[in-house]
């Protein structure tokens, strides 16, 4: 239960960076902006050394399998901090700050806290209030990952898996300024789990009004075949995200964000198949500290 708590959980996690990711720097000449030209955008990280942004983050996620139907909802709040930007690059160090989870299934509450003493809450309190630091390009690139290992000590999720996974999130940047309309794509592996997974990914500028600049992301989700099962289980799944975000121009920061997956497939475990489908609802609203 411990394990299946703490990957639940970072699932989630990745999702809500994958919404905060978002850094946008404008073609005007703001606090943040980068010129560009005939109303073009420059779509990049532009993080300044100092600054600290915190997130809270609702995850409502329902699951379909074997004729049983379970929900989880995940809350969490967290912080980035800004500490270096050399050539660049931006060291961010991230802190979970509370994190809270219920399970409904087959007529039973589960209910874990990071604040609650009790068993069942003690996943989520090990990743509380331990900060790791990682090293993220302009584009998005992942340079690097540290002090991971000392939060999931279970090795649930290495620091290479996690920087794969990350950057999945973070590298979706188009790679030339675009005016409002345009639209980029971004095609990207990534591995949970022993299972690999592919993302296919469009982007469009739908929107800047106000300072504030409004994205669309809509991707196609599949997992990758050809590879043993995982323990014994082996999974073909295949699904659709959809989402879009509000960023703050001046600062690069995430406002908002809405992101809903719907994925479905087949399990296989023990010789039986079994559908599946996964629907998760993702709302996240950030502010400088």
């Amino acid at each position: 239960m411990k394990k299946t708590l703490q990957l639940s959980a970072m699932a989630a996690m990745l999702f809500a960076t994958a919404t905060m990711s978002c850094n946008n720097a404008s073609d005007s000449k703001s606090e943040s902006g980068t010129a560009a030209t005939g109303g073009s955008h420059n779509l990049k990280f532009n993080l300044k050394p100092g600054t600290a942004y915190s997130y809270d983050m609702d995850v409502l996620q329902k699951i379909e399998a074997a004729g049983t139907t379970s929900t989880n909802n995940l809350y969490s709040k967290y912080t980035f901090n800004v500490k270096e930007a050399t050539e660049g690059n931006a060291k961010m160090e991230v802190v979970y700050d509370l994190m809270r989870m219920e399970v409904k299934s087959a007529g039973n509450t589960m209910k874990m806290s990071s604040e609650d003493q009790t068993p069942e809450s003690q996943a989520f309190r090990d990743m509380v209030n331990k900060p790791f630091s990682m090293i993220v390009s302009p584009e998005g690139k992942v340079v690097s990952i540290e002090g991971w290992e000392s939060i999931d000590k279970t090795g649930t999720m290495k620091s290479e898996d996690l920087k794969q996974t990350m950057e999945t999130s973070l590298n979706i940047f188009p790679d030339k300024p675009v005016k409002v309309g345009d639209t980029w794509k971004k095609d990207m592996n990534t591995t949970m789990q022993m299972f690999k997974m592919n993302i296919s990914s469009t982007y469009t500028l739908t929107e800047v009004k106000d300072n504030v600049a409004t994205i669309s992301l809509n991707s196609d989700i599949s997992m990758l075949q050809g590879d043993a099962p995982s323990n014994g289980m082996d999974m073909n799944m295949k699904g659709t995200q959809k989402g879009k975000m509000e960023v703050d121009i001046n600062t690069g920061m995430t406002l908002s964000g809405t992101i809903t997956q719907d994925i479905k497939g087949e399990m296989k475990a023990q010789g039986q198949t079994m559908p599946m489908s996964i629907t998760s609802d993702i709302k996240i609203t950030g502010k400088q500290k």
